[in-house]
């Protein structure tokens, strides 16, 4: 990859409810990768993007609060790296492949 990446960075608080409004910024903005924090997401979430592979962590305690997770374009070749469930933070992570070195992205969600 050597074209430059567009990479946003959103709170979501509570992905489900607000996933078409993303759907939408994703699409006019032309994000590559986007960061979310605070998903609301359980481990049982089912969440979809088209051209998008999504990546997330739950609380540990499974409830719909806290949580992180990365969108990425499927377009661009990447992996994921352990992802860190604690009462204190979420934490998820990918790396990219680049035409230089790979590149770490996480998104991390830590309540107040």
């Amino acid at each position: 990859m050597t074209e430059p990446l567009k990479v946003m960075l959103w709170n979501a608080n509570g992905i489900q409810k607000r996933k078409q409004q993303l759907e939408v910024t994703l699409e006019n903005e032309g994000v590559d990768i986007c960061l979310l924090t605070e998903t609301h997401l359980n481990k049982n979430a089912n969440l979809r993007f088209q051209n998008y592979v999504i990546y997330s962590t739950s609380h540990p305690d499974n409830p719909c609060r806290g949580g992180s997770a990365i969108l990425v374009k499927k377009s661009i070749k990447h992996y994921e790296d352990d992802s860190i469930s604690s009462n204190d933070y979420q934490a998820t992570t990918i790396t990219i492949e680049t035409s230089f070195n790979p590149v770490q992205l996480t998104a991390l969600y830590s309540p107040p």
